[in-house]
């Protein structure tokens, strides 16, 4: 990730072991293979990141919570490696190959999501 006062940029990419760009696998399936691994090892390669948008952060002391909107609501986000409060389904998946770009305009948020061109 890279982080400015008004942008975020999340890239969630990564090699395979032999230095491919889009490596085979899904990793939900390859996390069923014992640790230490070749193929465990890549499936935290091809996990996805996560991203949440809301509002009255401020509110929620000691949490990650904000009142989820989506991103042209929205007066915060955030970009994590997985998801940081109980309700999972709040959060937008950064698969594998995907770049996230988070940026404030004024008082909007903007988020758009792209496949890299490898």
């Amino acid at each position: 990730a890279l982080v400015a006062r008004d942008r975020i940029i999340g890239v969630n990419y990564g090699l395979g072991h032999e230095g491919e760009a889009h490596p085979a696998g899904d990793w939900r399936e390859l996390r069923d293979a014992a640790p230490g691994t070749e193929d465990h090892a890549l499936s935290m390669l091809l996990e996805p990141m996560y991203v949440m948008t809301g509002r009255n952060f401020e509110e929620y002391e000691k949490s990650y919570d904000v009142d989820v909107t989506s991103a042209d609501e929205a007066t915060s986000a955030i970009f994590a490696s997985e998801p940081l409060t109980e309700d999972t389904d709040d959060w937008s998946e950064v698969e594998f190959g995907q770049i996230v770009v988070l940026e404030r305009i004024g008082d909007d948020i903007s988020k758009s999501i792209s496949e890299l061109d490898t």
